[in-house]
């Protein structure tokens, strides 16, 4: 009896040392990712001043999540696939959205690649019944969730890089991934920035519409130096639109104006949208 008891506490201490040890690398790994952010920002030019002072030349950009696929209704991470849908759901979501923005006057489309975004951006075009050019990327994706991608997220919840991921501080996970060899904000605003800046230069005082995922919508609120914790806490709506005034200064730097980073008021104006976000919309599955 005293051998099996001896037994189950030697696995006990086991599983709990490498436990630790898992969670003791996975904090150093975040302070790395925090050190390297702030440099690679530095080098990326994008700038956290909120007084900085922009150049006259500034483009308009309504970023746009795609809509609601079947893989979002049953909690299935989706990542880098190009397998989900939109449903009949997710298509009235940014039909709406189109609605919206055809009472502007739209230079261009860019998109993410992957399939629930180029169907939405599809939809958008479509309704804007306009010449404008459409532009797809793989730049534009969101997360990589790597070993998640296609998983359902209550087969999960054991797994110990989710579990990490979730036992973080809101402010502390846009530097950590939550899936094995995937990606986090950090590493998404690293890949994105470069190409929102390209695309202020060539539409200046132009509207552009971005057709993307939850995790960029989050990236670009922490380049915004917002309060994180707001949105993701409260996710961020599937189909919603956040309008942002982004111009790139003198020395090649990206601002974003921060009074004008604010999608829940203008949510407001689409009928039949909450002004408030129900937990339901996680976008940690985009």
């Amino acid at each position: 009896m005293r051998t099996k008891e001896s037994g189950i506490t030697a696995r006990r201490l086991i599983i709990a040392v490498f436990t630790a040890l898992f969670l003791s690398q996975a904090h150093a790994s975040i302070e790395q990712s925090r050190i390297a952010f702030e440099d690679l920002k530095s080098k990326l030019g994008i700038s956290f001043t909120p007084d900085l002072v922009p150049s006259t030349k500034v483009c308009q950009l309504f970023v746009v999540q795609h809509g609601t696929t079947e893989w979002n209704e049953v909690k299935r991470f989706q990542g880098w696939s190009m397998r989900p849908y939109l449903n009949e759901r997710g298509i009235s979501e940014i039909e709406k959205v189109a609605s919206l923005l055809s009472k502007f006057e739209i230079a261009a489309i860019y998109s993410s690649d992957l399939t629930r975004a180029k169907q939405s951006a599809l939809i958008i075009k479509r309704r804007l019944n306009n010449r404008c050019p459409l532009y797809f990327s793989s730049k534009f994706r969101g997360t990589n969730h790597a070993s998640l991608i296609g998983k359902r997220e209550e087969n999960c919840k054991d797994d110990p890089h989710v579990k990490h991921y979730f036992s973080l501080r809101l402010e502390d996970r846009i530097f950590c991934s939550i899936a094995e060899g995937g990606e986090s904000i950090s590493d998404l605003t690293i890949r994105m920035i470069p190409e929102i800046r390209e695309i202020c230069k060539k539409y200046p005082n132009k509207n552009v519409v971005l057709v993307t995922h939850g995790a960029s919508l989050r990236c670009l609120n922490v380049i915004a130096h917002k309060n994180y914790q707001f949105i993701e806490s409260h996710g961020v709506p599937r189909g919603s639109v956040m309008r942002l005034d982004v111009c790139v200064d003198k020395n090649n730097e990206i601002a974003i104006m921060p009074a004008s980073l604010d999608y829940l008021q203008f949510q407001q104006q689409l009928s039949g949208y909450p002004t408030s976000c129900s937990s339901e919309f996680t976008d940690d599955l985009e």
